[in-house]
């Protein structure tokens, strides 16, 4: 059973966001786990890549791992991801590329985001740098497996 790691994809969505750009919103885990699977709202029909950063003092940094193109259409899209190791309290950056305008849906004003212009063709830049800040929540979601810790007890005779 999948289950949430990181993100939102249950946002009241305000606006789409321009094709052509790398965007993201930064997310603190709540569960430890692998996350498999990349949620994300679509507003309309298009292709998407979706990946993973580091955080680096508040900015995206390492690419973890990402995914080729992938369909979506208007609603909650499930995308099949490389399993990763996500750990719990730890801030990562949920990101989108789409080759189309207004398919990746946000909520404007609430979060903290990032945009920069990035070619369809472009793979995702590894470390990212040369980003530019602005308050949004790009509704985004990473899914998977989470880990449950076993404690062991003393057993008494």
């Amino acid at each position: 059973m999948t289950e949430i790691l990181l993100g939102t994809n249950d946002g009241a969505q305000t606006w789409s966001i321009t094709g052509l750009y790398l965007v993201g919103t930064k997310f603190t885990a709540v569960a430890s786990g692998n996350m498999t699977v990349f949620k994300i709202v679509g507003s309309a029909s298009g292709n998407v890549k979706v990946g993973l950063y580091t955080d680096n003092a508040g900015s995206p940094n390492v690419l973890l791992n990402s995914t080729g193109s992938a369909a979506i259409v208007s609603g909650v899209n499930s995308i099949d991801f490389p399993s990763t190791a996500i750990v719990s309290g730890t801030v990562y950056w949920l990101v989108a590329n789409s080759d189309t305008n207004n398919i990746i849906g946000a909520t404007n004003g609430v979060g903290t985001g990032f945009y920069m212009s990035l070619a369809w063709a472009s793979a995702f830049p590894n470390p990212l740098t040369g980003t530019t800040p602005y308050s949004a929540t790009v509704l985004l979601a990473g899914y998977g497996t989470a880990s449950v810790s076993f404690i062991p007890r003393p057993i008494f005779f």
